[in-house]
């Protein structure tokens, strides 16, 4: 297996992750928590940034399968949820048959 095929097989397992801790949350959860609860913090010298778990849930949003909401005035206090399901197909008609429910 290639250094590449590895990383986008590591990019599907964290987006299934970050799904599934999602769909835990009905109300909403935010990124913070995400990384918490998937052992995702960053602690490279320090900074508690999580770039990591944005990133991935960035992907999910422009996939359509998340959304996301500002809460409050800190970038850092996103809202992240699922989409119900008729909502994705208006919105992303050719979603992926693994999020079609």
């Amino acid at each position: 297996m290639t250094a590449l095929d590895k990383s986008k097989q590591a990019v599907t397992l964290l987006k299934e992750a970050i799904l599934e801790t999602i769909r835990h949350h009905p109300n909403g959860i935010g990124n913070s928590d995400i990384a918490r609860q998937l052992k995702l913090e960053s602690d490279f010298e320090g900074s508690q940034k999580n770039h990591l778990s944005w990133s991935i849930i960035g992907l999910l949003v422009n996939e359509g399968k998340v959304k996301y909401k500002k809460v409050g005035s800190s970038t850092r206090s996103a809202f992240s949820h699922l989409l119900d399901e008729a909502a994705t197909r208006r919105k992303h008609p050719t979603a992926p048959p693994e999020f079609r429910m």
